[in-house]
């Protein structure tokens, strides 16, 4: 008998041993905990504000240039990590939820120039608040969902507002893959995302008003679209789901980027200055959209069938999402001031399939909408006063201060 039939045989007898006496439950927990596979990860988690993100349990965020990590039920900060000196670009969960990644960098303004003192992402180990990596002149784009790698923007060497991508691995540090980019590409109005598979990434590019796909294993182009303004979104399927809000007729369409066709498009016939917003379902097969003093519109894609919802809001709306599960429509508007009148910050919560009104309230303090956890089932509003509310009825799970005193 080889050592190896013998190893087998005794691994089969062990687990047979434990199940007997440990029951299957225990023997679950046995051992060393074993972080579990991305069931339920999604390149459509969208987070209208990249330097917050929200797992359903823990919300990652940050106080002044300190990375936070906080228990959403409890709001204990759980780690305070140091390291940045510089405005926070970028924060995200790991798949598996192990690691978090951020990103520091600021761009020199129109009419200033300055240099960044500290254009980086850091890997982080959420079990011990430690770094792990360190990427100079990287500012995140996201994690592969695999979570085993990470594609960034990569400043160009004496340029402070340019960059080309590049994708690294998680564990070593490694570069793995470099594209040079088109000009003008940087993170202050562009996107990385990688597709559902790992296998492509694609670049939504604010300048040009499209997309750019890569091969992620080698960094060919693989397909580009132009021309393609408004509400744009990278979908799940990977395609491009377009509301044109600057031409007349305003078109609402799909495109495969690798082919530049337009798979389907229709008119929704609405104008540009009606100041026209909202958000595409993470599959692009709906599109919620409304102007500064009309109700929700949502489009079903598909058949281009139109129906109308409640009143969205108030103006001025700052972020407009669909959870992961295409179910809710959520909307933070309000807290600005109107015709020397300050308006008071408003959450909404709206049905996509009805456009009904699900919830809306007042809230006491403007903040930011961190968005939906993985599963849909709750999503977190933030800022300086954190609140996590249950999807189905808009009712207020946990809320509490981020304070730096809250310090374990």
């Amino acid at each position: 008998m080889t050592q190896r039939k013998k190893n087998q045989m005794f691994r089969i007898a062990i687990t047979a041993f434990l199940i007997t006496f440990l029951g299957v439950k225990d023997l679950l927990a046995f051992g060393e905990p074993i972080s579990p596979s991305p069931l339920e990860w999604k390149q459509s988690i969208e987070r209208p504000n990249k330097d917050w993100d929200f797992d359903g349990k823990r919300i990652l965020g940050h106080i002044d240039n300190d990375i936070c990590l906080w228990d959403a039920a409890t709001g204990q900060l759980l780690h305070r990590m140091k390291a940045h000196r510089e405005r926070i670009q970028k924060v995200q969960f790991s798949p598996n939820g192990a690691y978090a990644l951020s990103s520091s960098w600021i761009s020199a303004g129109p009419m200033v120039s300055f240099k960044s003192k500290d254009t980086r992402t850091i890997l982080w180990d959420l079990a011990t608040g430690q770094s792990k990596q360190l990427l100079p002149d990287q500012v995140a784009g996201e994690f592969s969902p695999d979570g085993e790698r990470i594609v960034t923007f990569s400043q160009r060497p004496d340029k402070t507002s340019s960059f080309n991508a590049a994708i690294w691995d998680v564990l070593t540090g490694q570069k793995l893959v470099k594209v040079t980019l088109d000009g003008g590409s940087g993170p202050r109005f562009d996107d990385l995302h990688f597709s559902l598979d790992g296998t492509r990434f694609v670049h939504i590019h604010a300048q040009t008003r499209g997309a750019v796909l890569y091969d992620s294993r080698d960094g060919r182009e693989a397909g580009r679209v132009s021309d393609c303004s408004g509400i744009i979104r990278y979908t799940s399927t990977g395609t491009l789901a377009c509301f044109d809000l600057y031409k007349e007729p305003g078109t609402i369409s799909q495109i495969d980027i690798e082919s530049g066709r337009t798979l389907w498009s229709f008119e929704h016939g609405k104008k540009v200055e009606e100041g026209w917003s909202g958000a595409w379902a993470h599959d692009g097969r709906k599109v919620a959209a409304f102007s500064i003093h009309g109700p929700i519109r949502i489009w079903d894609t598909e058949t281009g069938a139109a129906i109308t919802g409640a009143q969205g809001g108030q103006y001025p709306r700052y972020d407009t999402i669909i959870s992961p599960d295409n179910s809710r429509l959520a909307i933070l508007s309000g807290g600005g001031n109107v015709n020397h009148k300050e308006v008071e910050p408003q959450f909404g919560l709206y049905d996509l399939n009805t456009g009904a009104e699900v919830c809306l309230f007042g809230l006491t303090r403007t903040g930011v909408l961190i968005g939906f956890s993985p599963d849909s089932k709750s999503l977190a509003v933030g800022g300086s006063k954190l609140d996590v509310y249950n999807s189905a009825d808009g009712t207020k799970i946990s809320g509490f201060t981020s304070e730096p005193t809250k310090m374990p």
